[in-house]
């Protein structure tokens, strides 16, 4: 295991790019924030505002082999959310592929990843996947558009997997904008019910709330938020998405060997996605998912409170 650290290129804001070491990229915006990215899963591991504050919760026990998914960051999940039908590992192949960097600029850091004989074989269809990831003073950006450059439709799933780094204890989380969605509790199979507005979190949770229309705003504790836009189109137009609120609490996380035992108390994961059912996708067709992550207020994050 490394250091999530651990070779880490630094890339100005003179959008001058560097050589890779260790498969891990890391974007510099003019205005001192930042951005890191590992090269193994696409999967952002750090973003951090200006006044150094993290924002994203990667687990002390998370494996770098660049084999396993990470866990923590931004994980991305396609084909497949879960223990889907389609055979593959869960949540699928493109948290455990290698991706290729092709840009990086001030706060900008592009990858790309396409089917190959490996990814065939497990699941027989083209593809192309770019990621876009964009970080100024106060706001985080990502963007996955999946391209079907096959000659026949497939159904795929989709999400941004993004673990929120809890300033205090997540007891003091509050999750607003769900209350008009309808969610799927995959702790109960076949249960669904209507959210309250705002969430706590008061026990494992995993639930999929469904068609979820406008912003959440993310209260992360000790005076620190966030606001998540987030949305996604197909053929450039916009379509419905989903959201996943998960935090594993006491007894799951004890299970999980990549996860500290009390390390639930400091994370939410608020995702968005496709991933209620599967969706098609044509053969040359697009479909583009993207979040908007804002902090509103820095709080605890950064040893104040003022909002940024």
């Amino acid at each position: 295991r490394s250091a999530p650290g651990a070779g880490v290129v630094v890339v100005p804001g003179d959008g001058k790019m560097a050589a890779e070491d260790d498969g891990v990229v890391r974007a510099a915006h003019s205005s001192g924030a930042s951005v890191e990215m590992h090269r193994h899963g696409a999967t952002v591991t750090s973003f951090k505002t200006p006044d150094g504050a993290e924002h994203l919760f990667v687990s002390s026990k998370a494996i770098f082999d660049k084999a396993s998914p990470i866990r923590g960051g931004i994980p991305l999940v396609f084909p497949q959310f879960g223990d889907g039908p389609l055979g593959l590992p869960a949540h699928g192949f493109a948290r455990r592929s290698e991706w290729a960097v092709e840009a990086a600029g001030d706060g900008k850091l592009v990858a790309t990843l396409s089917d190959s004989e490996a990814t065939r074989a497990a699941w027989p269809h083209s593809f192309t996947l770019t990621y876009t990831v964009e970080v100024d003073a106060t706001s985080l950006r990502t963007t996955l558009a999946i391209r079907n450059t096959g000659d026949a439709a497939f159904d795929f799933q989709a999400l941004l997997h993004t673990y929120h780094r809890v300033a205090t204890d997540v007891a003091d989380v509050r999750v607003r904008g769900l209350g008009t969605s309808s969610f799927i509790d995959k702790l109960a199979p076949g249960r669904e019910g209507a959210s309250e507005d705002p969430l706590s979190i008061t026990s494992e949770t995993d639930r999929i709330y469904k068609s979820v229309e406008g912003a959440l705003d993310v209260e992360l504790g000790g005076g620190s938020s966030v606001r998540v836009e987030r949305g996604a189109a197909a053929e450039a137009a916009a379509v419905a998405s989903d959201v996943v609120v998960w935090n594993p609490w006491i007894d799951k996380a004890a299970r999980m060997a990549d996860f500290g035992d009390e390390e639930w108390h400091n994370m939410l994961c608020v995702e968005p996605g496709h991933v209620q059912d599967f969706r098609s996708l044509p053969a040359g067709g697009t479909y583009e998912l993207w979040q908007h992550v804002v902090v509103t207020s820095a709080g605890a994050a950064s040893g104040g409170g003022a909002a940024l």
